[in-house]
């Protein structure tokens, strides 16, 4: 089914991109920047390590808070398309500026059954990595999107 990720997918997503290290990337729903570089190892479309300072410690917390390993699943990548938005985690409602914020890859874990998946875990993170300088795209990020497709198995074009 389409927008699903093959159990046979095996990679290392990374983020990083010039000038950055990713400190100002965002958590929903905690609502907060990442604060530092946080880094997924991911096979067969589950997180196995998340890695990084006392962040990704409490980002690891979280999950495992659900006791449920279902939670580590890659449930979507997305793209970030209006102009308009703002780059802040902290707005009223669900925070669809940051996710939807020009310029940002969405990797998101948890659930899929809006996408036709059988995931139904009650753990749900988006994580949108900004990746706008100087109101120009980074290659970088692309790059990344790139690779967490091919990872995952989907062409990227």
């Amino acid at each position: 089914m389409a927008g699903r990720l093959p159990r046979d997918a095996r990679g290392r997503a990374r983020r990083e991109r010039p000038g950055g290290d990713g400190a100002d990337d965002i958590v929903f729903p905690l609502r907060e920047f990442t604060g530092e570089r946080i880094a997924f190892e991911i096979s067969e479309g589950m997180v196995t390590e998340i890695s990084g300072g006392a962040r990704a410690d409490n980002l690891r917390g979280f999950i495992e808070g659900y006791n449920d390993p279902r939670a580590y699943a890659v449930s979507h990548i997305g793209w970030g398309l209006n102009h308009h938005c703002i780059w802040r985690p902290d707005l009223p409602g669900i925070g669809m500026d940051g996710r939807a914020h020009y310029g940002n890859v969405l990797f998101s874990l948890g659930p899929d059954t809006e996408f036709g998946g059988e995931n139904d875990t009650p753990c749900h993170l988006d994580l949108p990595m900004q990746a706008v300088r100087s109101g120009s795209t980074t290659s970088s990020s692309c790059r990344t999107a790139r690779s967490c497709l091919r990872t995952c198995g989907h062409r990227a074009h």
